[in-house]
């Protein structure tokens, strides 16, 4: 039993984002101010465990994961989106982070080439091929 609770530690999305942020920050915290996202089963669970980190100086960010997550500070934008296939949910959380991508002094816009024309709604499959 002992060696089955050190397996689900040893992967548990909380633990693993500390344990890299000590090791990134170390007590001197991030040089500037950031803004945060993530994106995915355990994104909640991963924005969790960096704002709470003391290091960190989150100003904000965009979480898009299958779940709500009210424990996280109001300063995060939460998004619920589809698993394993997108949804409305998926789709306003991306465009969220393209929007917070764009808008920063940091990440430059996306160059798109003139041809490609990207819709204001992706169409969603209406089942998985193979499934």
């Amino acid at each position: 039993m002992d060696i089955a609770r050190a397996g689900i530690r040893a992967c548990d999305a909380r633990e693993l984002t500390r344990r890299a942020l000590d090791r990134r920050l170390g007590a001197g915290g991030f040089r500037v101010p950031r803004h945060l996202v993530a994106a995915g089963k355990a994104a909640a669970t991963m924005a969790a465990a960096v704002t709470a980190h003391p290091a960190a100086d989150v100003l904000g960010g965009v979480v898009v994961g299958p779940t709500s997550a009210p424990e996280l500070p109001p300063r995060l934008e939460v998004f619920v989106g589809g698993h394993p296939v997108p949804s409305e949910g998926s789709e306003r959380g991306g465009r969220r982070v393209l929007e917070l991508a764009t808008s920063s002094k940091i990440v430059p816009p996306p160059k798109l080439p003139p041809a490609v024309v990207v819709p204001k709604r992706l169409p969603l499959p209406s089942k998985i091929s193979g499934a």
